[in-house]
């Protein structure tokens, strides 16, 4: 996987490009560590993410509870059978 990470103010965004499955989910997972340290909001653009596995939902969700209750983590540009996969996972509400 490829990751472009921005920082803007308390806001960072993640551009993902790849396949976020048992391959790419450590690179996610590693590449996230401490990404929502001091931030309000964390928001991952998924346009470039061409599939996503349990193992990915799994980074996701590592994330999403690693960053607590005062960080925002949102999931935008997410298409077809990923947002479908996130939907159907219980992760809707990260779907912008």
């Amino acid at each position: 996987m490829e990751f472009d990470k921005t920082v803007n103010g308390k806001t960072t965004t993640v551009k993902a490009i790849g396949k976020l499955d048992s391959v790419g989910a450590p690179e996610f997972t590693q590449a996230m560590d401490g990404i929502a340290n001091g931030m309000d909001a964390v928001v991952l653009d998924f346009a470039g993410v061409s599939y996503i596995s349990s193992a990915g939902l799994r980074s996701v969700l590592k994330l999403v509870m690693g960053a607590g209750k005062s960080t925002k983590i949102s999931i935008v540009n997410a298409d077809g059978m990923t947002a479908e996969v996130f939907k159907t996972a219980g992760f809707g509400s990260l779907l912008s």
